[in-house]
């Protein structure tokens, strides 16, 4: 997937979560995410098949974790950003990691959730604060943020092609 279909792809499967269960919505939102992370690092590498297997099977960078650190060694996301990955890679963790019953209104994922910064407010430029309030929401938000900021920085970069 490159970076132009990120967001349609988002808002097309924004949709689709409101008929998931929390489960699902967890799942499917942190793996959409990884898979524009990893092309977000892709796209400031060389394109060689070897630079591909770094992020496969037992690749330096096939994690989510491992993709979130480099992210930011490499100066692509801020502090803030890579902590809300780390939460939301625990928050889909938990979800895929926990065969009962569970939910984005149940501890532990409404308290990682709330840790979101999505759930501290955003200003806005009127000088308010957007704020998210639902656990559900607040996760879904902090993903729809790092998705736009992911666009933002991956839109002027190419991939540097090595000449055989």
């Amino acid at each position: 997937m490159n970076r132009e279909n990120w967001l349609k792809k988002y808002n097309k499967i924004v949709r689709l979560y409101k008929e998931e269960s929390d489960r699902a919505a967890a799942v499917l939102a942190a793996s959409f995410v990884d898979k524009c992370l990893i092309d977000g690092i892709s796209s400031f590498l060389v394109d060689d098949p070897s630079v591909d297997e770094l992020f496969e099977r037992y690749g330096p960078l096939s994690t989510f974790s491992a993709r979130i650190d480099i992210a930011f060694a490499l100066g692509l996301i801020t502090l803030q950003m890579k902590s809300d990955l780390t939460y939301i890679r625990k928050i889909r963790n938990h979800f895929a990691h926990h065969i009962d019953e569970t939910s984005f209104n149940m501890a532990p994922a409404k308290d990682l959730c709330s840790n979101l910064s999505t759930a501290q407010g955003i200003p806005t430029e009127d000088g308010g604060v957007f704020k998210r309030e639902q656990p559900r929401d607040q996760y879904i938000f902090a993903i729809a943020i790092t998705l736009t900021y992911f666009d933002r920085i991956v839109s002027s970069q190419r991939r540097l092609v090595i000449p055989s």
